[in-house]
């Protein structure tokens, strides 16, 4: 009996010890090898029908609920062409009516969940981008409920822009 036991007690710590990769800091922190896979950001269209979906931080792109199928490219960082353009989106917005986006860039993060960006406002039908603000970074960009005017904080002070 003692023999059996010592045998199921050595095949279970060589199958724990041969098993088992090696944990690093840099597994954890820096690839984020054991960093779960989930949907950056996801919003429901005005439709109810479709959803849109921040893809490689560089492409929203809209699908159905229906099937789940890739219907369009909504906006794509490569359809810009310029020397100041944004490199990465953080988040985004639409407007009320689904006419234009605005989305953030180059974030520097404050503390928990605030964080200093670059906006942007792109027209969906004009293919036209403009910057909210060009002097410094802001925060808490938001579309006015008509979604002609953005609203946003620099240096603690509340700011509209047509």
């Amino acid at each position: 009996m003692k023999q059996i036991i010592f045998f199921y007690l050595v095949i279970f710590f060589n199958l724990i010890s041969f098993s088992q990769n090696k944990l690093t800091l840099e597994d954890i922190w820096i690839t984020y090898k054991y960093f779960p896979h989930a949907i950056d950001d996801i919003q429901s269209s005005n439709d109810g029908k479709t959803y849109t979906i921040l893809t490689l931080r560089s492409k929203i792109e809209r699908y159905g609920y229906n099937k789940g199928k890739f219907i369009e490219t909504v906006f794509s960082l490569s359809d810009i062409k310029g020397k100041d353009t944004p490199q990465s989106i953080y988040r985004y917005d639409f407007s009320k009516d689904e006419t234009k986006i605005l989305f953030s860039s180059n974030v520097e993060h404050v503390y928990r969940h605030s964080y200093l960006a670059n906006f942007y406002v792109w027209n969906i039908k004009a293919k036209k981008l403009l910057p909210v603000y060009t002097k410094a970074k802001q925060q808490a960009a938001s579309f006015s409920p008509d979604g002609k005017k953005v609203a946003f904080v620099f240096d603690n002070n509340l700011y509209i822009n047509n």
